[in-house]
C-alpha cells in the first residue's frame, strides 16, 4: 500500500484543540502563578488520594513536561499510520475505516493524558489532595475508550 494519509474530522480537530488549550492554559497558570507557590509542594498521592511526600515546586515543570512530550509524542504518532500496530488484517476495503478509528482513538488517548496531567498540576499547586475519583476515574476512562474503540476496530475489520 502507498503512503496513507488519514484525514483528520471534526472530533480530531476539537480534541487537538482542547489538548493545546489545556496545555496553554496550564503554562499560563503556573507562570503567573509561580510567586504564590510554596517552595514545597505534594510530590506524590498515595491511591486514595492522600498527598505522602513533599518535594520542590520546580517538580510542576517536570509534570508540565512530561505531559507536553507525551501529548508531542502521540501526535507524531497520530501522523504515520503505517507504524500503527492495528491488530487486525488492512485490507483496501477496510483500510480507510480502521485508520480513522485508530485516530480517534490516538487522539482521545491525548485529551485523557492531557486531562491527567493538568489536573495533576492544578491539584499539586493547590495543594489540595486528589478527590478518591480520580484514579479510578481516569483509569476507566482512558482504558475504558481504548476498550471500545478496539472493540470499534475489530469489528470493522
Amino acid at each position: 500500500m502507498d503512503e496513507i494519509k488519514v484525514p483528520s474530522t471534526r472530533y480530531h480537530k476539537i480534541v487537538n484543540l482542547l489538548c493545546i488549550i489545556m496545555l496553554t492554559g496550564t503554562l499560563v497558570f503556573l507562570v503567573t502563578n509561580w510567586t504564590m507557590i510554596p517552595d514545597q509542594i505534594p510530590g506524590h498521592y498515595d491511591s486514595a488520594g492522600v498527598i505522602n511526600r513533599w518535594t520542590s515546586k520546580s517538580g510542576l515543570w517536570i509534570v508540565y513536561f512530561v505531559g507536553i512530550i507525551m501529548f508531542a509524542g502521540l501526535s507524531v504518532i497520530e501522523h504515520f499510520p503505517k507504524t500503527w500496530n492495528t491488530g487486525v488484517t488492512i485490507t483496501k476495503e477496510n483500510q480507510k475505516h480502521v485508520y480513522q478509528l485508530i485516530k480517534g482513538m490516538i487522539v482521545t488517548l491525548k485529551l485523557c493524558i492531557t486531562t491527567i496531567f493538568m489536573f495533576l498540576t492544578l491539584y499539586t499547586t493547590l495543594m489540595i489532595n486528589l478527590p478518591k475519583w480520580f484514579t479510578p476515574l481516569f483509569l476507566i476512562i482512558t482504558f475504558g475508550s481504548m476498550i471500545v474503540y478496539g472493540i470499534m476496530i475489530y469489528r470493522a475489520r
